[in-house]
């Protein structure tokens, strides 16, 4: 991969966390292992841990070259296996998109716009949003910066808010069910994080090193998850299971000042950090396209990101089951493990052998 339109490691990491904070924040209870308030926090610790372990075949791909995305390295044992590499991330990533609008659309369907059609209000996002990625990497780095300074503030005004209404009783006794539901919680969560496969890709394009970086978000992010997890559970107790959104009743519980409800601020903010992780990971998808298939028709491609994104929406949009059906944990797990985990653990002996072969040769 050419190194054009680099970012730094903190524009690239911002962009991450914009896009998993977003999961957190439109955490679905019935969707994830049932688990006690306490184990909810425990999963958030071992969250970091798992990040870390996961990301170690990619590291050690980086480490060996670093200045090749993975489609190089396959391409080293064949280009067509490089192209169906990029064919396969690239419906990957379109996945994440599908699940990141679809759940947005069943947040705003069920607790903004009850009564009213969001079709073309969640039309005119994916449009916006896809579109977006024609700006670049850079200018997406540059928004995500601004987004997660709006996102600590919002969070701060809550907690702040929130305080005197903190219940140390709503907490129940640790693993009390036991730790296997709490492990498997924490997997749920690892999971949710595809930003880590985008690492695969767009690493090359990240100008300095990126391991500390990877390490601080780990920290930062599961600091903000595990924060957002201890004030819901302590103002909503057992309520907390029940809500289909918690977190946004948490911010309809938050009254500050003259600004009297700030749910509509964070709701707003969602929307900010949804516009972000489309517009990034449509940039994925067409990095992706444009490897297996040439370079030529970026305009096109992201034209069909909005044209698939879109039918897929309209067509999952309000119905929970549908959701459902491609959310499910297991499968969700079983996908990251693939292209994570077992696609570079896979392609890391030959890009070794590769690289041993090249110092040797530099060395005569």
């Amino acid at each position: 991969m050419t190194n054009t339109h680099q970012i730094s490691p903190a524009q690239l990491y911002s962009i991450f966390f914009v896009s998993r904070i977003l999961v957190t924040l439109t955490y679905i209870p019935a969707l994830n292992e049932i688990a006690l308030s306490s184990d909810l926090l425990v999963q958030s610790f071992l969250y970091p841990l798992g990040m870390l372990v996961s990301a170690l075949p990619l590291y050690a791909l980086y480490q060996a070259r670093p200045d090749w995305d993975i489609f190089d390295c396959a391409y080293r044992i064949s280009p067509v296996l490089s192209r169906i590499l990029a064919v396969l991330y690239a419906l990957f990533f379109l996945f994440v998109e599908l699940l990141s609008v679809t759940r947005f659309d069943l947040f705003a369907t069920s607790r903004l716009f009850p009564d009213s059609d969001f079709t073309i209000f969640l039309l005119i996002i994916i449009l916006i949003s896809c579109a977006a990625a024609g700006f670049g990497l850079e200018a997406i780095g540059r928004l995500s910066g601004l987004v997660v300074l709006l996102v600590c503030i919002t969070l701060g005004f809550v907690v702040a808010v929130l305080l005197p209404r903190f219940e140390p009783l709503n907490f129940t006794p640790l693993f009390y069910d036991g730790v296997m539901p709490t492990f498997r919680g924490a997997a749920t969560f690892l999971a949710g994080t595809a930003e880590t496969a985008a690492l695969a890709v767009i690493a090359p394009r990240v100008r300095g090193k990126l391991e500390k970086g990877y390490v601080k978000w780990t920290l930062w992010l599961t600091l903000a998850m595990a924060l957002l997890f201890f004030c819901a559970i302590s103002v909503l107790g057992v309520f907390f299971q029940t809500q289909f959104f918690p977190f946004h009743s948490l911010a309809v519980l938050a009254e500050f000042s003259v600004l009297q409800r700030l749910d509509a601020f964070h709701t707003g903010v969602w929307i900010l950090c949804l516009f972000v992780k489309l517009a990034f990971f449509t940039l994925l998808t067409v990095t992706c396209l444009r490897r297996a298939f040439g370079r030529r028709f970026k305009k096109a491609w992201i034209a069909g990101c909005i044209l698939v994104l879109g039918a897929a929406a309209v067509f999952i949009s309000g119905d929970y089951e549908r959701f459902a059906a491609i959310a499910r944990p297991q499968f969700m797990m079983i996908v990251f493990v693939v292209f994570v985990i077992l696609i570079p653990l896979c392609l890391l002996p030959p890009v070794r052998r590769q690289a041993k072969l090249e110092k040797e040769a530099a060395a005569l």
